[in-house]
């Protein structure tokens, strides 16, 4: 892959990883136009300056539109959250786990993300997660007997599911049947974007 590629793949994490971008999304998801405060309150948490520039990127990205009644997810927007809601392990290679406290730990407690993780690693796919990402895998039940090395926040949680936590940039781990891929920051990008890229030779 060129140093370009690497470039875009890097910048695709650092995006994933903005706190609350598919927390607006999710939250628009039933089409009904929600006010700024609405919206606000349906994020949770969420700082006016942040939703704002959320809600800019979203808008500018085309996912998100305002009108009179308020916000509301447009067609591209609407595309978007269905294709995330019908994903299936069979038609993807490896499942990554973006980082980000807020946004795991919504993730982390949807039936469907726990699904998705299980299918994956049950077909013997390689999962990647950094920084927070491996909170999904501790729900999923999946971290049990693995090795992983995700920020050192979730050490504990990381413990008591019966893995075991290691600080390093990155780990890969081929235990169980399934390869983990865990790294702890986004400093350790370049890391965990080759563990990647080897995992899909």
């Amino acid at each position: 892959m060129s140093s370009k590629e690497n470039a875009s793949i890097n910048q695709l994490f650092e995006k994933l990883e903005c706190r609350y971008a598919l927390r607006v999304l999710w939250a628009l998801k039933d089409g009904h136009p929600q006010t700024f405060r609405l919206l606000q309150d349906s994020v949770g948490g969420i700082t006016p300056n942040t939703l704002n520039t959320r809600i800019k990127e979203l808008r500018e990205a085309g996912f998100v539109d305002h009108g009179s009644d308020g916000y509301t997810v447009t067609l591209t927007g609407q595309d978007l959250l269905k294709r995330l809601s019908d994903v299936q392990a069979a038609d993807y290679d490896l499942l990554v786990v973006p980082g980000g406290t807020c946004n795991v730990d919504r993730i982390r407690v949807n039936e469907d993300a726990i699904t998705l993780a299980q299918e994956f690693a049950h077909e013997g796919k390689p999962i990647a997660a950094i920084c927070h990402g491996a909170w999904l895998l501790v729900n999923a039940g999946l971290v049990a007997g693995k090795t992983a090395a995700p920020c050192r926040y979730i050490a504990a949680d990381i413990e008591n599911a019966g893995g075991h936590y290691v600080d390093e940039q990155l780990h890969v781990d081929d235990a169980n049947g399934f390869k983990l891929i865990t790294s702890r920051k986004p400093d350790d990008l370049d890391y965990f974007v080759g563990a990647i890229k080897d995992a899909l030779k």
